[in-house]
């Protein structure tokens, strides 16, 4: 897996968006002020298990979409395009003082924007799954 730079201000690919799975569609306002506290100018893409077999890449263009509770029937994921891994870090530290369900994050790559949905949240899962073992936590909290 490649290491990016934290303080980098290279942009990450894809168009800029905020990919969110895992979540329920009340916790859009939290989202939202997360985004402007950020200073972070970008749509909000709400994944649904109709996404499943679409690419990642194809996806991230799927903007206005209503949001929709997705809290029971996917993981809580929130993954990073077309922004800067600064810009990344400062919505972590906002998200971590919110009441807000524990995500796995994540940012797109070349490889992954020709993931299919299924395949990426399959990936992130074992994935994190791999290093709480190697941690010794045996298994992800919610």
């Amino acid at each position: 897996m490649k290491r990016i730079d934290s303080a980098s201000n290279e942009l990450l690919p894809g168009p800029p968006a905020l990919f969110v799975c895992g979540y329920r569609s009340s916790d859009h306002n939290a989202l939202t002020l997360l985004l402007e506290g950020a200073k972070l100018d970008c749509p909000v893409i709400w994944c649904d298990q109709d996404m499943a077999p679409m690419r990642l890449g194809e996806a991230l263009s799927l903007t206005g979409r209503e949001p929709v509770s997705t809290f029971d029937e996917l993981p809580p994921v929130i993954l990073f395009s077309g922004i800067t891994m600064s810009q990344a870090q400062l919505f972590m530290t906002l998200f971590k003082e919110a009441s807000l369900r524990r995500a796995i994050f994540a940012t797109t790559t070349e490889s992954n924007l020709d993931f299919t949905i299924k395949e990426l949240l399959l990936h992130l899962i074992q994935e994190q799954m791999e290093m709480a073992k190697a941690a010794g936590h045996g298994n992800i909290k919610k």
